[in-house]
């Protein structure tokens, strides 16, 4: 008696990968310098952006714009990250998105990446934009440097299943590159020209992954 076996398509395998990764993920923190509550938009005269006190129990709050400040032209890849709606879209997956905002001020790097470390060491997934610096020449700072206290956490700790996404308006080749270089002390791989893995045991479980920077949050999220 023969039985028959159903292997599943790709797409169909994708999209089982998918909702099992989707049941497994509890937690996603994400970090951006250009972060606020409210209605979408492109750019914002950040003076006449209120965050109100929420009056549900969201605890998300909305926000006020002068619509006179709105710019609507093409979109603008260094555009703010609406919170709100980044979180709305991890809620429909029963997943919990916690974000911060970069520190302002001489020490704003170095404060920004200790906080990022602390509430992301036990998170699912860590999302950084790559661009976070005033300074250009300093473009991807706070991420390696949040990336360098990760792993070290995960060494002294024996390892940890962990996925950093890096999203950046830049070549994502070049920015590869880049990772691979500065985290040089940690040995990293290549991989698919999109994403970085390493051969330490304490760090098997660990992936980043770099992908373009796009004005759509749900895709992002997906």
């Amino acid at each position: 008696m023969s039985s028959q076996v159903q292997v599943p398509t790709p797409q169909n395998f994708f999209d089982e990968s998918r909702l099992i990764a989707e049941r497994f993920i509890q937690t996603v923190v994400a970090v951006d310098d250009n972060i606020f509550f409210g209605e979408h938009h492109n750019s914002v005269n950040h003076s006449d952006l209120l965050v109100q006190v929420p009056d549900d129990e969201s605890g998300l709050g909305t926000s006020s714009v002068d619509t006179h400040n709105l710019n609507l032209d093409a979109p603008d890849l260094n555009s703010d990250l609406n919170y709100q709606e980044l979180s709305a879209c991890f809620a429909d997956k029963s997943i919990l998105c916690s974000a911060l905002k970069v520190y302002e001020g001489d020490n704003g790097e170095q404060q920004t990446i200790d906080a990022t470390f602390n509430i992301s060491k036990k998170a699912d997934i860590t999302i950084l934009d790559w661009q976070m610096e005033s300074e250009p020449s300093n473009f991807g700072n706070i991420t390696i440097g949040v990336i360098r206290k990760l792993l070290a956490y995960d060494l002294n700790n024996k390892g940890s299943l962990r996925l950093i996404l890096i999203y950046t308006s830049a070549p994502i080749v070049d920015i590869v590159q880049d990772l691979s270089e500065r985290l040089g002390e940690l040995e990293p791989t290549i991989e698919n020209e999109s994403s970085i893995k390493f051969s330490n045991d304490s760090l098997k479980l660990c992936r980043i992954f770099v992908i373009n920077k796009t004005e759509n949050i749900q895709q992002l999220v997906d």
